[in-house]
């Protein structure tokens, strides 16, 4: 069997083993892809992008985009309100589209993609790395894992297993004309529907996406999920043709993300923010961290070791404050819904921080600014949840 070389082995093929491998094409080095699911492949994932993962890629994803989000209806005990007045709140994906369309990319810069191909043996060398791969020997400088929560690389490597998880249980629902009318562009987030976490309801081209979220890891969530279904204005009459569940790897505190010529990315680096479940835009941030310290490794001899450095700097820090938040909003729901979500003021800074630019850390600091002004912003009117169908 013969050998093939080179720079670097990407072993996953999500939003972040692509975005590393279009990055590491475009400064000119070598890479491979590996995915062991053939793409487009299934995706437990709500598909919700928020408005920083649409601004931080540098190409149009009007193809592969379902609807443009302009807000989200959110309720706890039959009450929701409308926050809508914040801008741009995103975009609507499948992720099986989304991801083959980052993989496309990638491929359109001279990378190599190989999907449908387990990588069975990792062995790491003094030079590098070497795995076998759909028959196939490679050898390369760089390994980097971007295989998932379940990361095999991870593993193989002896990075140890992951802190704290998270659970979330997606679905795809067929619903009536006059429920997907009703929603529009906006999302649907019931506080009241699984403890420690929400249900949501995504808008898709002609479906709906639904789900739970919790940091409850011992709960039933198909149960959840289905008196969810059960009791939602918008879900009663609606088709489940699909679920998946999932485990949302979270960081923040210290942890090996790079050790030797082996580096995590995404959700094998548990770089999941807590207090949303959501994973796509750490996922591309720690991949682009990752490219900048491999590219100046490559072509400078510069260390590998900032690598973990960087990711505790732009990505830990933010994860530990939104774990801290995430503790005090799901855990006081009676007195935090009224205070950050009933609050025009509060709720527009949070929204446009969270979902648009900002971080946890920029998100506090604008609501404690504003928290003067709370007594005169209580103008949100609330509907019953059934007046959203």
């Amino acid at each position: 069997m013969s050998m093939k070389q080179t720079d670097v082995i990407i072993v996953g093929a999500g939003p972040a083993g692509s975005w590393l491998g279009l990055r590491l094409a475009e400064a000119g080095i070598d890479s491979v892809l590996f995915d062991r699911e053939k793409f487009p492949r299934d995706k437990a994932c709500g598909g919700g992008l928020s408005q920083k993962v649409i601004e931080f890629l540098p190409f149009s994803m009007g193809e592969v985009v379902e609807r443009q989000m302009t807000g989200a209806w959110i309720g706890y005990r039959n009450k929701y309100v409308l926050v809508s007045d914040f801008g741009p709140a995103g975009g609507m994906v499948m992720r099986d589209t989304f991801d083959d369309f980052l993989a496309r990319k990638y491929l359109e810069a001279g990378g190599r993609f190989f999907d449908g191909a387990s990588v069975d043996t990792i062995d790491e060398t003094k030079d590098g790395c070497q795995i076998e791969a759909a028959g196939e020997t490679w050898s390369g400088n760089i390994l980097v894992g971007a295989d998932g929560a379940s990361s095999h690389v991870r593993r193989a490597c002896g990075f140890g297993v992951h802190r704290k998880l998270l659970a979330a249980l997606a679905a795809e629902v067929k619903p009536s004309e006059k429920v997907m009318q009703a929603l529009n562009n906006r999302a649907c987030f019931d506080l009241s529907a699984v403890s420690g976490g929400y249900g949501w309801i995504f808008p898709k081209r002609d479906h709906l996406s639904i789900g739970v979220f919790t940091h409850h890891r011992g709960l039933d969530l198909r149960s959840h999920l289905q008196a969810f279904c059960n009791t939602h204005p918008l879900l009663r009459k609606a088709e489940v043709f699909r679920s998946r569940g999932g485990v949302l790897p979270v960081g923040g505190d210290p942890r090996p993300v790079q050790k030797g010529r082996v580096l995590l990315v995404g959700d094998a680096a548990a770089t999941v923010e807590p207090f949303l479940g959501e994973g796509v835009y750490h996922a591309l941030l720690s991949a682009d961290i990752a490219a900048d310290v491999i590219i100046k490794h490559l072509k400078h001899g510069k260390s590998l070791g900032t690598y973990a450095d960087r990711i505790s700097d732009m990505i830990d820090d933010n994860i530990a404050r939104a774990s801290r938040f995430a503790s005090v909003f799901y855990g006081n729901l009676p007195w935090t819904f009224p205070l950050l979500v009933k609050n025009r003021i509060i709720a527009r800074a949070f929204a446009r921080d969270i979902i648009g630019k900002s971080d946890f850390k920029g998100c506090l600091r604008h609501c404690l600014i504003r928290l003067p002004l709370i007594p005169f912003a209580y103008r949100r009117e609330t509907s019953r949840a059934d007046e959203l169908a």
